[in-house]
This record gives structure tokens, sequence and C-alpha cells, in this order.
């Protein structure tokens, strides 16, 4: 707007492109700081999911819905112990994510145990009280 006289002269002029800072973020009504983690989170779950075979725990067919046997590996002449074999693999695979999961969740509860609950401790005073370094 602050090239044009008016917003008439704006809409007259077909609200051309804008060429902002190189760094500057397109206009978004949430507030910079919520955008920035809201791009990091979309981020860390695409690199979490690639680290699965076929970008997820289940494949995906062609239409983006869930196909519960990857159609593209196992057609219709695939003989049931080969898709036995899968589905075990499968499950070990997300019982060892599951795994540690668990662990992590176990260690995170013991640092907030060391600290008698206080969420606002750092992760830093929490390890040191709980390996007795404090």
């Amino acid at each position: 707007m602050s090239d044009f006289k008016s917003w008439f002269a704006l809409t007259q002029a077909n609200f051309p492109p804008y060429n902002g800072a190189p760094d500057e973020l397109p206009y978004n009504p949430l507030d910079t700081e919520e955008l920035v983690k809201q791009h990091g989170t979309e981020e860390s779950r695409r690199d979490e999911d690639s680290r699965y075979e076929e970008g997820g725990l289940y494949p995906r067919d062609e239409c983006g819905t869930e196909a519960i046997i990857p159609r593209d590996t196992y057609g219709d002449s695939t003989p049931l112990h080969e898709v036995d074999r899968w589905a075990n693999e499968e499950l070990e695979l997300a019982a060892r994510h599951t795994g540690r999961a668990e662990k992590r969740r176990r260690y995170v509860d013991s640092l907030i145990k060391a600290v008698n609950g206080d969420l606002n401790a750092t992760l830093g005073e929490a390890e040191r009280r709980l390996h007795g370094d404090d």
C-alpha cells in the first residue's frame, strides 16, 4: 500500500507482487515465532517419518490413503509366507521404536523426579541432580 496513493490505485494495478526483504516471511496472522515453531515441528515429523521404510509405519498408496499391505511390493501372486515374513519384520521394527520411546519416557520421568516435579527446572539441573553431580 505504501507504493500506491490509495486502495483504489492498488486494485487498479491488480495487486502487483511485492518483493520484500529476502528473509521476510509472507504475511500470516500467526505471529512469526509461532510460524517458525510450526515449520520446525513439520520438518522434524518429516525427518522422523523418513527413518521408516516407505515414509512411515504403514506404506501409503497412490491416493494418499493408508494401505495395509504395500501392493506395489506384494502383488496378487505373492505367496502368503512372504507377506507373513514382512508383517513380522514390521512388528519387530515397531517394537524397537516403541522400546526406545519407552526408555526415553522413563529417563525423562526420572529427571522430573530428581527435581521434585519442577517442570521449570532445566535439563542440566535435572541431570546433575539425577547423577549426583550437584
